[in-house]
């Protein structure tokens, strides 16, 4: 795509909407070989650096102050491009953050409130290094009578279990979910394993986010507990919405106006309550606009994988797969 031509094409024809890319972490180097098979969140300092450095030439990276302002106006063909990064690890501090120093660009971190306050690894964070570094060879989960067996004797049965199980987990009810995740827990944890991957998996401390917000760093909501919000009630809704920002402002001593939905989950309700509270834009990780026309409550993002060959983010970036209808939308600017 890249040597047709397709990938500046695409820039040109696609100008008019920022590519807004979404991070979760970057690693220094030190994860194990066999890392991607399990999480393809983290990607290397070097791949982070090689891709800023692209991102740069080709493109105006502003913030997202900027890039509001331009969707809000319609002056949108700059061809501009803004980073963000989800989640909140440590290595947004300790590794993205002097990068992106050093190349002078601007940047907005997503926090989940609930896990820097408790320092404890996302749900599904647990559940992959449970299985990853178990010394079990094989386990049965059980649920709602329902038992299921696992193999843990390679990494590639671990890999496996670790989607196997939380595919599984995704379509149980939310008590369901809780009570055989604990069971999973209760088999395989052992607090050593957060200490030994400390560079994937560790959350930011309050310090941290407060130097990152001191510094320029831009904080932005991913709520208090990082839900699939089109799946609670509206009162559940509005305390994520609402609480997250409150905290967060509490914390930084500043003002904070911008949310990200964690695993991509809205509806139009979640843009209601969020316009509605105060927020002046939020960011999902679907990669084209859906509906008639731009919304300030459901900015489309590029998830960057770990991993992937170069040509994969450059593809990515520009958008240039929506020329050939293989993004949301067809390539449609509706």
């Amino acid at each position: 795509m890249r040597a047709t031509g397709l990938t500046l094409l695409a820039r040109h024809r696609y100008d008019w909407m920022p590519a807004v890319l979404a991070y979760h972490g970057v690693h220094d180097g030190s994860l194990a070989d066999d890392h991607t098979l399990f999480n393809t969140k983290h990607v290397s300092f070097r791949e982070f650096q090689r891709q800023l450095r692209w991102l740069k030439r080709h493109y105006h990276v502003v913030s997202l102050a900027e890039v509001e302002s331009a969707l809000r106006t319609g002056e949108t063909r700059r061809r501009l491009a803004a980073i963000t990064i989800d989640d909140g690890y440590e290595n947004n501090f300790t590794v993205a953050w002097p990068i992106l120093k050093e190349l002078g660009l601007p940047a907005t971190v997503f926090v989940t409130v609930n896990v820097i306050e408790n320092q404890q690894p996302y749900d599904h964070d647990r559940v992959e290094l449970a299985l990853r570094c178990t010394d079990r060879s094989a386990v049965e989960l059980t649920s709602n009578g329902e038992t299921r067996a696992f193999e843990l004797n390679s990494s590639s049965t671990r890999s496996n279990a670790v989607y196997a199980i939380k595919a599984w987990l995704s379509k149980l009810p939310g008590d369901r979910a809780v009570a055989l995740r604990d069971q999973l827990m209760a088999r395989c944890w052992d607090d050593n394993f957060l200490r030994q991957h400390r560079v994937a998996y560790q959350p930011m401390s309050w310090q941290q986010v407060r130097q990152l917000a001191d510094e320029g760093m831009e904080i932005a909501s991913h709520t208090l507990s990082h839900p699939h919000l089109a799946r609670i009630g509206d009162g559940d809704v509005l305390r994520e919405l609402r609480d997250s920002r409150r905290i967060l402002e509490g914390r930084i001593a500043r003002p904070v106006t911008r949310i990200s939905y964690p695993h991509g989950s809205f509806d139009q309700r979640t843009e209601r309550i969020a316009a509605e509270i105060g927020y002046t834009s939020a960011f999902t990780s679907r990669p084209w606009f859906s509906g008639t026309s731009p919304s300030l409550y459901a900015i489309p993002r590029v998830s960057v994988s770990a991993g992937a060959p170069f040509g994969v983010f450059v593809v990515s970036a520009t958008r240039a797969l929506q020329m050939v209808g293989r993004g949301p939308g067809g390539g449609s600017e509706s």
